[in-house]
């Protein structure tokens, strides 16, 4: 792989086979796009291309396996012993499970026991099975399309390096406990006064509503005093409210109000009102049925 064609790529056959390899695979996949996305605008972007993976799982069934195991063990054998004869040709590797049916099946049952874990790859890369029952050349043709098709499911490279810097939903929270109590200690050691004012707020503003919505799992919140107006307090209440097992979004509107017009230039004096919402959401208490 070191000394692949950039232009070509590799063909590793018979990887990944366990779950462990299947998560290595998806490892290097993301380092591969992390590597691109560091490098994308120096010197060395050509040397990080986005990576691109192909799969391609054939699927005989048991009988068929057996057949073409000990008939390449029999090829093998004839092909060799006709280079030993000649002294011409290469000599191929002849796998003693070729020669012995009980040892061909073994190799199936290792190929079914680790099955499962071969289509995990599909939570990673799209794939379908292939029936490789089929001739050599019907095979191919099946291979050829199933690219194809692959290859149509991906953007093209300028799209992709355009939105790559936008994180995965899949990412977005891998690190956010830790990111969550170190923010929380943070606020204690250097805004512990308006850390203790938010805490206020929820005990006195929050809690009631929430006790009040038990059943249901769900409460809005709304509030227009001017505490929430203060930097970082939005954040705060999201932080202690997100470390106590709810779930909170939160949402802001400025209201006009008309109060008056002015008689001399007829202009409308109008009241400006600042409102704060959390929507906040947690477990249902489900109610026993008689």
């Amino acid at each position: 792989m070191l000394e692949r064609d950039n232009n070509t790529g590799v063909l590793i056959d018979g990887f990944p086979r366990t779950e462990i390899q299947v998560e290595l695979l998806k490892l290097l996949y993301d380092k591969m796009i992390d590597l691109r996305q560091i490098y994308l605008n120096s010197k060395f972007r050509d040397r990080f291309r986005r990576p691109s993976f192909r799969i391609c799982v054939l699927y005989v069934d048991e009988t068929t396996s057996v057949e073409r195991q000990l008939k390449r063990g029999l090829a093998a054998r004839s092909h060799n012993q006709r280079v030993k004869a000649t002294g011409e040709g290469r000599l191929v590797t002849e796998r003693q499970t070729d020669f012995d049916p009980v040892m061909t099946k073994q190799r199936y049952k290792i190929f079914m026991d680790h099955y499962s874990s071969l289509l995990q790859l599909r939570k990673h890369f799209p794939f379908h099975l292939i029936d490789a029952t089929r001739s050599i050349d019907d095979v191919l043709k099946i291979i050829l399309k199933e690219f194809e098709y692959q290859s149509s499911l991906e953007l093209d490279q300028p799209t992709f390096d355009a939105i790559q810097y936008i994180p995965l939903a899949s990412q977005v929270g891998v690190n956010a406990r830790r990111e969550l109590i170190r923010r929380l200690e943070n606020y204690q050691m250097l805004h512990s006064s308006l850390f203790r004012k938010a805490v206020s707020f929820i005990e006195k503003d929050v809690a009631p509503s929430i006790k009040r919505h038990a059943i249901s799992g769900s409460t809005i919140v709304r509030s227009e005093i001017e505490l929430l107006d203060e930097e970082h307090i939005i954040d705060m209440i999201i932080d202690i409210l997100s470390e106590r097992g709810y779930h909170v979004t939160y949402d802001s509107k400025t209201m006009i109000i008309p109060l008056k017009v002015e008689p001399h230039t007829l202009q409308i004096v109008n009241d400006t009102r600042k409102i704060h919402m959390f929507k906040i959401t947690f477990m249902k208490h489900i109610l026993r049925k008689n």
